[in-house]
């Protein structure tokens, strides 16, 4: 079983920098910053760039994006990635999350953007682990794929840290000793990455605020983590204390594009490469 990972495409306005900052409302206005002091002269091609990223998942069993699809969090930077991942979006092969740049709140309220636009994605082969959702691949000797929420329902631009709720994790722990799960190769995926690359917590305003009560629930229950969030790609090997963790990092930053092929036998990673994409 072959399986193409990517994460934080962040696809954005594609006239972003002649928009009125009025147009756009405060928190967005003032998450642009960040674009104009060079972030967004790294994705202005982030939209083509996931558009291959969805033509080369149809060319893998199944295709795994860990969260922020969007730059600002506007509906509009949704779409167009949805229609990028056309027709890889619409089938049964395609499973995603939401990250913290896509919970951007508007008017003080909470969006859904992303389930409206990834409708789909509200799938699960085993509903009564939710919030979970499970997607069970393959028999026996596949994989199982466990989609945590760790983007707050809301997420400020600077503040990027994240949690996971500890009825999710409760479930979590549940979900890793069902026969179904434990008889394939439990990817769990989130948006936050736990640990940075080297093996520490990331800094207090990015980081996964229960990172350790995750680290050792999926340890536990012998998984593995597949993540984003960090825009730096890395594979963390497993210890007594940790499981392991593959950070894919962003796959459109123009300055590292791309995304890990990871080959699953006999409910076992067995190979994991790193694709350019340009």
């Amino acid at each position: 079983m072959r399986i193409l990972h990517f994460s934080d495409p962040h696809v954005q306005l594609r006239d972003w920098r002649r928009r009125p900052l009025r147009e756009l409302g405060p928190l967005r206005a003032l998450a642009t910053v960040e674009l104009w002091k060079g972030r967004g002269a790294r994705y202005d091609g982030a939209e083509d760039r996931l558009r291959a990223l969805g033509k080369l998942g149809l060319e893998f069993d199944h295709t795994i994006c860990t969260g922020d699809l969007t730059q600002l969090g506007m509906d509009e930077e949704m779409r167009l990635a949805r229609e990028a991942l056309e027709p890889l979006a619409s089938s049964d092969r395609f499973t995603a999350l939401a990250g913290n740049h896509d919970r951007f709140p508007l008017d003080a309220r909470p969006v859904r953007f992303f389930e409206h636009r990834f409708p789909e994605q509200a799938r699960s082969d085993l509903p009564q682990f939710a919030p979970l959702r499970i997607r069970l691949l393959g028999g026996a000797g596949g994989a199982a794929l466990i989609a945590i929420d760790s983007a707050v329902a809301y997420s400020w631009p600077v503040l990027a840290r994240g949690k996971i709720d500890d009825h999710a994790l409760t479930k979590l722990a549940l979900a890793l000793g069902h026969p179904e799960v434990r008889s394939r190769c439990a990817l769990v995926l989130t948006h936050h990455a736990p640990l940075r690359k080297n093996g520490k917590a990331d800094w207090p305003h990015h980081y996964l605020q229960n990172a350790t009560d995750l680290l050792h629930v999926v340890r536990a229950g012998d998984g593995t983590i597949l993540a984003g969030h960090v825009h730096e790609r890395y594979d963390l090997p497993e210890t007594d204390e940790r499981p392991r963790l593959l950070c894919v990092g962003s796959s459109t930053d123009v300055r590292h594009p791309g995304a890990y092929a990871i080959t699953v036998e006999d409910a076992t990673i067995v190979g994991v490469q790193t694709i350019a994409t340009t």
